[in-house]
């Protein structure tokens, strides 16, 4: 076996399972690794100091059901549909897709894989589409039509990973099929009713006084930016901040009775947070800005990746107070 074979080279790293979609840099980095080799699921967050090597798994999967049940939902040939998928199910979807070659309309969801250059990606087609990319997929949508005019057709099992993606795409009709079950449904879910709930939190970070900004992990790409702009946006505002470093634990949150809302630096899967489990609301930095940023206006589009946020990328707006800010971080342990 390969671990026997490079056994003093391999060390196999647990992960802690509500981050189990992220790399493990941090254990990585106890071992003084060289590199990763991830397993299973993935919210394709880039890692920020290792090369990594994903694998993915290939998760059984029935091509022809999956046939099947695309065809039942989409019996016109003309649909314009996009087709999103769990990185479990890559290993399939070109089998699939060759089997689904009638459908002229059909756009086929890339994984953005961290190290892989997405050149290849750009030069493979013609100018006639524009590359869009959303929650680590690329698309190539064609230029004269927009999201609003396809529906989505996702494989998948994961609730809170559709969740998201129909957050983002949230004008877009869902129909889900699950591998496993071999089920097939149209997603009804109530974004405005969800973002509704989500303003409330918005408005209670406009009156909170001390904002906690809680961090899983510091070793993942981008995620000190974000939190010096969230200390900085924080610090406009006239309110105070904490930066924890831990694992979000309800328990050990109780410590900070004097936060009155926290704002949660995670990859896009896991921002989403049930505030229902925990004392104190927990919002993200999109929604924070929304609060404090008076430049952010909110539009109704949601935005669950922080890395959208940064300077460089397309959704980023510069806070309309410019104060200097030191990016010194006022870093304590929930551990």
């Amino acid at each position: 076996m390969l671990i026997e074979y490079l056994y003093e080279k391999i060390r196999i790293c647990f992960m802690q399972i509500e981050l189990s979609c992220c790399v493990n840099e941090i254990s990585a980095e106890h071992i003084s690794a060289d590199a990763v080799i991830h397993y299973g699921h993935a919210c394709l967050s880039p890692p920020k100091y290792l090369p990594v090597l994903y694998v993915f798994g290939k998760q059984v999967i029935d091509i022809q059901d999956t046939i099947d049940a695309f065809q039942k939902m989409f019996p016109d040939k003309k649909s314009h549909v996009i087709l999103f998928y769990e990185v479990m199910y890559s290993h399939a979807i070109d089998s699939l897709v060759e089997q689904l070659k009638e459908y002229d309309n059909l756009i086929v969801s890339r994984l953005e894989i961290p190290g892989e250059d997405t050149q290849i990606f750009r030069a493979s087609e013609d100018n006639e589409k524009s590359l869009l990319t959303k929650l680590h997929r690329h698309l190539l949508i064609p230029s004269e039509l927009s999201l609003n005019s396809y529906k989505v057709f996702y494989i998948g099992t994961r609730p809170a990973t559709l969740t998201n993606f129909m957050l983002t795409f949230k004008n877009s009709l869902f129909y889900s099929y699950n591998p496993v079950q071999k089920f097939t449904q149209i997603e009804i879910l109530d974004v405005n009713i969800h973002l509704r709930k989500r303003y409330c939190y918005i408005r209670k970070a406009k009156d909170a006084n001390i904002i906690g900004i809680l961090v899983g992990t510091i070793k993942a790409s981008e995620h000190m930016t974000i939190i010096t702009n969230l200390n900085k946006l924080i610090k406009q505002a006239g309110k105070k901040s904490h930066t924890l470093v831990g694992k979000l634990n309800n328990i050990k949150l109780t410590d900070f009775s004097e936060i009155e809302i926290f704002v949660s630096v995670a990859c896009s899967e896991s921002s989403l947070t049930e505030t229902r489990d925990f004392h104190q609301p927990i919002i993200t930095p999109f929604e924070l800005e929304i609060a404090l940023n008076q430049a952010r206006l909110w539009t109704g589009d949601y935005i669950s990746d922080f890395a959208e946020l940064l300077p460089g990328a397309a959704n980023y707006v510069h806070s309309v107070r410019n104060t200097e800010v030191k990016p010194e971080i006022d870093v304590e342990s929930t551990n």
